[in-house]
């Protein structure tokens, strides 16, 4: 997990937000708390829909909540 968020830190600092909303997305999948799971998840459905670009993630992140 330290890998997949200093990945996010660094997309993030780059304005590299397909990057960022992938990180994102990997650490929601490895936190082993349900709780942040969905918050991760909540965070990079807020991301998704800031940018027009990135709206495609927002099946994967959407599905990752209901799993």
């Amino acid at each position: 997990m330290p890998l997949f968020q200093k990945a996010y830190e660094l997309a993030e600092a780059q304005n590299e937000m397909r990057y960022a909303i992938d990180a994102i997305q990997m650490i929601a999948i490895v936190e082993p708390e349900p709780k942040d799971q969905v918050e991760w998840n909540l965070k990079g459905i807020a991301l998704a829909e800031s940018d027009p670009s990135q709206k495609g993630w927002l099946f994967a992140l959407l599905n990752n909540i209901g799993e």
